[in-house]
């Protein structure tokens, strides 16, 4: 008997994984619902997906698995902060640059050596990892008047009120400089001290 797979990806298997403790209850291992335990335990969840302020049909990331997406970005206790698709379309990384800046025995060089051979890619996920790790400023400014949208079927939308705890980044700082901190951050080696002029 064959089955048939059902790809969901990590960043949807996530998102399914949240949804499912924002609707857990107290039991034996903590006294706290998932809301509460989330408000407790998390300042800010900071998603990659979306485009602001100009909306298009769908969206991958988010539309893997639209019905978790909806119930995280609807029901999420904190504040949430979207780097739009555009913030990462326009940061490539993963160049010539990182080959000659990495040994071959950095993870870092194998994966992009075995990706695409450094031809360079969308940097997505640095952005919205370095906005959440270091906060927007200097890199990004944000906008946070209004609301994100996401409905059931995949189909969202920036509204403009009510004003909830929402914000999305917005491009500040050149690109180069901002591909220059990204390939760098990405280039020291596993457990080397960050250089100065890295430091938050």
């Amino acid at each position: 008997m064959k089955t048939r797979a059902t790809f969901i990806g990590a960043a949807a298997l996530y998102r399914r994984l949240l949804a499912a403790l924002l609707e857990s209850q107290a039991d034996a291992h903590s006294p706290l619902t998932g809301p509460e335990l989330v408000a407790t335990k998390v300042a800010l969840y900071v998603q990659m997906g979306g485009r602001y302020p100009a909306q298009e049909p769908g969206d991958y990331n988010l539309g893997l698995d639209a019905a978790s997406s909806h119930a995280v970005i609807t029901n999420w206790p904190t504040p949430i902060l979207f780097s739009g698709g555009e913030i990462g379309d326009q940061v490539i990384t993963g160049t010539e640059r990182l080959r000659e800046a990495t040994t071959a025995e950095n993870p870092v060089h194998r994966a992009y050596e075995i990706f695409n051979d450094f031809a360079g890619q969308f940097s997505w996920d640095q952005t919205a990892v370095l906005a959440g790790v270091r906060g927007p400023e200097p890199l990004w400014t944000v906008a946070d008047d209004g609301y994100f949208e996401f409905d059931p079927d995949g189909a969202y939308r920036w509204q403009s009120t009510p004003d909830k705890d929402h914000a999305f980044l917005l491009a500040k700082a050149p690109i180069a400089t901002v591909e220059d901190l990204i390939e760098r951050l990405m280039a020291k080696p596993p457990g080397a001290p960050l250089a100065q002029d890295l430091q938050p």
